[in-house]
C-alpha cells in the first residue's frame, strides 16, 4: 500500500504581537518542532520507533539535526534539511513518501518563526506556526506531484502553460479528473482561479483564508495551510493542485485523496486569545549570551536528556522501585542492574508553587526575566513520590494553585557555551479542583 498524509497537526504559540502569534522569548524553530512532532506522536497507537525519518522545512538552529531524534525518544532517526519555502515543501512531501520498511513512517515538520535574531517582529506569512504530517502506508492525502514553472512577476502567467504546468509536475491525471485547486498567493489569486476555471471545466477553486496578504519567498506554513484547506474540499478519488507564487516562480503540490486524514490543532485561520508579546520584541541572540550562573559542562547537560526532556524513569526489576531522574543505580536498593527505561507522563500535579520576582532569578535566567518579568515556578507530582521543580511558561507572575494540573513542553532554560539549553515547562494550567 502506497504511503499517504495520514496525519497533520497544526500548533500556534501563545504569544501575540497584535493579531500575529509570535514564539515566546523561550520557544524557537526547534521547540515549535518538537511540539508537533509529540502531538502526532502522542495519538494512540502511535510511538516514534515506528519512524524511520524527519524532514524539515524551516531555518532550525543546529540543535534540531541531533535534538529532535532525542526528543520523540529514537536517537536512530534520519533528519533531511530541505531548506525554506513552496518548492522545500513539495520536495519534503515527496522524499516522506518514498517506500521504506514495512510500518514504518515518516514525520515532515514545517516551521516558521516571527522573531529574527534582532528581536524585530514580522508580519509576514501567519506569524510564528509548526505543522507536522505523518505519511505512512495506508489510505489519506497522498502526494501525486511536485514542481514550479517560472513566469515574470509583473505579468500574470499564461493561462495554458501554467495549466499544462500544473497538471502534468502535479502528477493529475488530467482535464478529466475530479477535485479543486487552492491558490495560496492572495495578491495572484484572482488570475489563477480564473486561468483554472477557464481551462480546466468543471473544477472547483479555491482561495486559502490563511494566507495575508504578503506571501514572501521563505513562506513554507501558508502553504501547509493551503494543503489543509484543499483537503478537506476533496472527496475519496478525487485530485487537487496547490499552487503559490512568491515572486517569479509558480510552485504546484498535486494531491489525491485515497481515505481521511486525521487533523488536529489550530488549523482555523482565528487565533484564540493569547498573552501579549513582551515590549522588548523577543528573545535573546545566543550568539551574544553570556550566563554567569552555575557552569554546566555540555558533557554532563547531555548525558541525561532522556530525564531532563521526555521524563524517563528507571524501573528497577529486583525492586519494582521507580527512579527519577534516571541516575544508573535504583534509589532504593542501589542496584545497577535490571534496570528498565519508564517514560512517565508529561502531565502532573502541582504540589507546591511560588514566583520568582526580578531580581531573585538564577544570573542564567537573566535574558529570560528581561523579556517576560517573573515567572513562576512549580513542584509537579509526575507519579507516586516523584516529583520534579518547573518553570512556568506563557503565564504572567500570578501563583498556581496546589491541585492544578499542568502540561509540560520542551522550551529553552539559558544560552550556555554558544548553544541553547533546553529543558520542559509547566504550561496550560487549569483550574484547582
Amino acid at each position: 500500500m502506497a504511503r499517504a498524509i495520514v496525519a497533520g497537526h497544526a500548533l500556534r504559540p501563545r504569544w501575540r504581537d497584535g493579531p500575529v502569534a509570535v514564539e515566546g522569548p523561550d520557544e524557537d524553530a526547534f521547540t515549535l518542532a518538537v511540539a508537533a512532532a509529540e502531538a502526532l506522536l502522542e495519538r494512540p497507537g502511535r510511538t516514534a520507533r515506528a519512524l524511520d525519518a524527519i524532514h524539515l522545512v524551516g531555518e532550525y538552529p543546529s540543535t534540531a539535526d541531533w535534538g529532535l531524534p532525542e526528543a520523540v525518544g529514537a536517537p536512530h532517526l534520519v533528519v533531511r534539511r530541505h531548506g525554506v519555502g513552496p518548492a522545500a515543501f513539495g520536495g519534503a512531501l515527496m522524499a516522506a513518501l518514498a517506500p521504506s520498511g514495512a510500518d514504518h513512517a515518516s514525520l515532515v515538520l514545517v516551521v516558521d518563526t516571527s522573531v529574527s535574531a534582532e528581536g524585530r517582529t514580522s508580519q509576514v506569512l501567519s506569524g510564528a506556526a509548526a505543522i507536522g504530517f505523518e505519511l505512512a502506508d495506508g489510505p489519506g492525502l497522498v502526494a501525486t506531484g511536485s514542481g514550479g514553472r517560472r513566469h515574470p512577476a509583473h505579468r500574470p502567467p499564461d493561462a495554458t502553460a501554467w495549466s499544462e504546468a500544473g497538471l502534468q509536475r502535479g502528477g493529475l491525471p488530467g482535464r478529466s479528473a475530479r477535485g479543486g485547486l487552492q491558490v495560496v498567493s492572495r495578491a495572484a489569486a484572482p488570475v489563477l482561479l480564473a486561468v483554472w476555471a477557464k481551462t480546466v471545466p468543471g473544477m472547483p477553486v479555491g482561495q486559502s483564508s490563511s494566507e495575508p496578504p504578503d506571501l514572501g519567498p521563505a513562506a513554507s506554513v501558508p502553504v501547509a495551510l493551503g494543503l489543509y484547506d484543499l483537503a478537506r474540499r476533496l472527496k475519496d478519488g478525487e485530485h487537487g493542485l496547490l499552487a503559490t507564487i512568491p515572486g517569479e516562480e509558480t510552485h504546484f503540490i498535486g494531491l489525491a485523496r485515497t481515505g481521511a486524514t486525521q487533523w488536529t490543532g489550530a488549523w482555523a485561520a482565528d487565533l484564540p486569545p493569547g498573552r501579549p508579546a513582551p515590549p522588548s520584541g523577543g528573545r535573546v541572540d545566543v550568539d551574544h549570551a553570556v550566563s554567569e550562573g552555575a557552569y554546566v559542562p555540555r558533557a554532563r547537560y547531555l548525558e541525561n536528556l532522556a530525564s531532563r526532556w521526555r521524563f524517563v524513569a528507571d524501573r528497577c526489576s529486583a525492586c519494582g522501585t521507580l527512579t527519577f531522574p534516571a541516575r544508573g543505580a535504583c534509589r532504593a536498593c542501589r542496584s545497577s542492574t535490571g534496570l528498565e527505561p519508564v517514560r512517565l507522563a508529561r502531565s502532573g500535579t502541582v504540589e507546591a508553587s511560588t514566583v520568582v520576582a526580578p531580581g531573585a532569578q538564577p544570573t542564567e535566567f537573566d535574558p529570560l526575566v528581561e523579556r517576560s518579568g517573573a515567572y513562576g515556578v512549580v513542584l509537579v507530582a509526575l507519579a507516586p513520590g516523584l516529583r520534579v521543580t518547573l518553570q512556568v511558561a506563557d503565564r504572567g507572575p500570578e501563583v498556581i494553585p496546589v491541585g492544578s494540573r499542568v502540561t509540560t513542553e520542551l522550551r529553552r532554560l539559558y544560552p550556555m557555551e554558544g548553544e541553547w539549553r533546553y529543558g520542559r515547562k509547566a504550561v496550560a494550567p487549569t483550574a484547582a479542583p
